[in-house]
């Protein structure tokens, strides 16, 4: 017998013991000649069980004065925050159903969904065992599911939009271009070209990243506002673009084709004109020559082809210089940097000469002029194609003397027939 069969008939005897026994015959006598089997039958009901069971959200919601709602057999319940989840009886057998609400906001500021994507998917999950991937769950109750919580797991669906910034009509505000599952990736895009205020916008690339196009590929970890720069071709918001004449910021190459280099929102700008100026591209593929802070460009360009170089101030304390090819973007060096070399300053304004076989940067700073005497170099590179990179001959040195009367804002010049002159005033 079962130990419950056993309490159970015990429990029902008012002395607590109860005889099986079979009577002879002869009373008086031990002997008995029949085939006795002697058999108990019990006819017993166990009545129902009562549970106690939690349901409960992953989550605080918005505002934290609870844990979200839930649909526990068709009625929409508040999930209490303390003590955390929604508890209730039921009786073993019967069908429990649990359904979690979707979407809701958490205090994180975040929204919840039942999320069915293959990446962190959403799940039902009792004492953290894995239960069900469906939204709507249902199961008969047991006896082991005492005490126990149901945990509805809703993901974060991280919110992403998107600021363009304009040169003249401030930022225009997109919300809600995308919505991404935590731990899951997705695309989000802008457009190619925006018309504002009767201007022509040109996408000008994100600014976190000017190496990507319209479109690009994300894996948020937080709700995210992107940045996007949109540029109205050969204008500057800039009342100093030009404000330096002793930098050269417009040439005409040998092969008639116009460039112009000159600061906006505090980038730099490369454009070119290959029809004598009646139409201007950006180059760079209509992106700044760099997304970190750009200022006081400087341009000058190869005696016999199309070719130019472009120094700048680069994130206030470097000078660099740019090499594009016919157009093309080749690399860049940098030519003084205050951490390494010495005197760079915000206000440096670098200008740059080139001949057949060397360039010449000049800057100020300080009161003193510096310079560095380079070349611009083609590596082979097999059995890959041959690359470029500049070559400078000596650190900066500076050509004037502290002591003396205060000198800044050089220029600079050269002759194209010749190979190593250069004219610095």
């Amino acid at each position: 017998m079962s130990t419950a069969l056993k309490d159970a008939i015990i429990a029902s005897l008012t002395t607590g013991t109860m005889y099986l026994g079979s009577l002879s015959l002869v009373e008086g006598s031990n002997n008995s000649y029949a085939s006795l089997e002697l058999r108990l039958i019990v006819d017993y009901t166990v009545p129902p069980s009562i549970v106690n069971i939690t349901a409960d959200n992953n989550f605080t919601a918005s505002g934290g004065a609870n844990r979200g709602t839930m649909v526990i057999d068709g009625v929409n319940r508040t999930i209490p925050l303390t003590p955390p989840g929604y508890t209730f009886q039921k009786t073993v057998g019967q069908n429990l159903t649990l359904s979690a609400n979707s979407p809701q906001n958490d205090n994180q500021g975040h929204q919840r969904i039942w999320h069915t994507g293959l990446t962190f998917p959403s799940d039902w999950r009792r004492n953290g065992e894995f239960k069900s991937y469906n939204q709507t769950y249902s199961f008969p109750v047991a006896t082991d599911d005492d005490g126990k919580i149901y945990m509805a797991n809703l993901r974060k669906n991280f919110k992403i939009d998107q600021t363009h910034k304009t040169e003249f009509d401030g930022n225009q505000t997109q919300q809600n271009t995308a919505w991404i599952v935590e731990q899951n990736s997705g695309n989000i895009s802008t457009q190619s070209s925006r018309l504002i205020n009767g201007k022509n916008y040109l996408f000008a690339g994100w600014e976190d990243n000017l190496s990507l196009g319209t479109s690009r590929n994300i894996t948020p970890n937080d709700n995210k506002v992107y940045d996007v720069l949109y540029k109205y071709p050969h204008y500057s918001n800039s009342t100093s673009a030009y404000q330096n004449p002793g930098q050269r910021r417009f040439i005409k190459t040998n092969s008639g084709h116009l460039h112009i280099v000159y600061e906006s929102m505090n980038k730099v700008w490369y454009e070119r004109s290959t029809n004598s100026g009646q139409t201007w591209e950006i180059m760079n593929g209509g992106k700044p020559i760099y997304e970190g802070i750009a200022t006081h460009p400087s341009i000058d360009f190869y005696p016999n082809n199309d070719n130019v170089v472009i120094v700048y101030n680069k994130d206030e304390y470097s000078i660099a210089a740019q090499y594009y090819e016919n157009g093309v973007f080749k690399c860049e060096s940098i030519v003084a940097d205050n951490s390494i070399w010495g005197q760079v300053t915000p206000d440096s304004k670098p200008v740059i000469a080139w001949t057949y076989t060397r360039l010449m940067v000049a800057w100020n700073a300080s009161g003193e002029i510096f310079y560095s005497l380079g070349q611009k170099v083609t590596i082979s590179n097999p059995p890959y194609p041959p690359y470029h990179d500049f070559y400078w001959y000596f650190d900066p040195r500076t050509i004037s003397n502290p002591f003396e009367a205060f000198r800044n804002n050089p220029t600079i010049g050269t002759s194209k027939l010749q190979l190593n002159s250069f004219w610095l005033a």
